[in-house]
């Protein structure tokens, strides 16, 4: 039996005709909870209209996940096809089709589209009736009409593999669930509490100046410890940094060295050196959230945005993500 196509819904008319030609090549077994296969039906007869209301009420009252496995999540049903057959159905508008549907499905049911596909050597046409996707939230569609026997008012139907049958009771709570698992109604209220106040840094002039100025007077202290008297042949240096005054143990090459990785060490420190003293000098500012709905949010995230920083400005930096 020839695989059937259900990467995609057969949306066009080119799609339905490639699912129409391997429906054709196949059999009953082709049919399953996204697809149905029908040789023949006379939609003007109430009977038959009961049909594909059927068809179109269970194909929406499947789960999501299930549905998404096939025909990106839309069911189908083809009328006018059997094996080896292509017989096709009499044209009908698709305004009698949805007059004939609409009072078992509700004027908010199901949607869906329809396709045709003509049949050669004669007027008929196959039609490839396509159901939207059940979404999360939707809630079971209901039959609002009974019908031929087949429909009863306030019935769920569901589309299995192969059949549509009224809803048994854990296929109902299933579809309860589905209509709770919608997107949750979010109203909040933000305000700002305190002064926001913009601060510019120039941090490229601000930090030269800074190593500059501490590195002259580093350096500075050298000379005078190497000039001053008892410096010692080795060229010991007084420890003036820091406010030591125990002599300098290191010679003249480790202590510019140390000077080098003290400049390296505060070029790294400075981004978040400077952060921080924005944080500990600035007035602190509040947000306050009230959610105005009663529905409960646990772990509320507040992500601010800050015009004119990079987010690498801002990595790290208490309070701010």
């Amino acid at each position: 039996m020839p695989e059937i196509d259900t990467r995609r819904a057969p949306k066009g008319e080119l799609a339905a005709r490639a699912l129409v030609e391997q429906v054709m090549a196949s059999d009953d077994r082709v049919e399953r909870h996204y697809l149905e296969v029908k040789s023949t039906l006379d939609l003007h007869t109430k009977r038959d209209q009961a049909k594909l209301a059927k068809f179109i009420l269970g194909a929406a009252n499947r789960m999501p996940d299930l549905a998404a496995a096939a025909f990106d999540g839309h069911g189908v049903i083809v009328v006018g096809v059997s094996k080896g057959r292509m017989s096709g159905v009499p044209p009908i508008e698709a305004l009698e089709i949805q007059k004939a549907v609409l009072p078992f499905i509700g004027a908010d049911g199901p949607r869906y589209d329809l396709v045709r596909v003509p049949c050669e050597l004669t007027d008929n046409e196959v039609l490839v009736l396509i159901v939207d996707p059940p979404r999360w939230g939707q809630e079971p569609f209901v039959c609002r009409k009974s019908g031929d026997g087949q429909l009863r008012d306030g019935a769920v139907f569901v589309r299995a593999d192969g059949e549509t049958r009224e809803a048994r009771a854990d296929e109902l709570m299933q579809l309860m669930q589905r209509g709770r698992a919608g997107e949750t109604k979010v109203a909040f209220e933000l305000r700002v509490l305190g002064v926001v106040r913009p601060i510019a840094v120039d941090n490229e002039r601000t930090l030269e100046e800074f190593i500059a100025r501490h590195r002259e007077s580093l350096t500075a202290a050298l000379h005078r410890a190497k000039t001053s008297p008892g410096a010692g042949a080795a060229g010991r240096v007084a420890g003036i940094m820091q406010g030591m005054t125990e002599p300098e143990s290191r010679g003249e090459d480790e202590y510019l060295a140390s000077v080098d990785k003290w400049e390296e060490s505060v070029r790294r420190a400075w981004p978040n050196a400077v952060l921080l003293l924005i944080g500990a000098r600035a007035e602190p500012v509040e947000i306050e959230i009230t959610n105005r709905e009663k529905t409960f949010l646990h772990d509320v995230e507040v992500k601010v945005h800050l015009g004119g920083l990079s987010e690498e400005s801002i990595t790290g930096s208490p309070g701010m993500n």
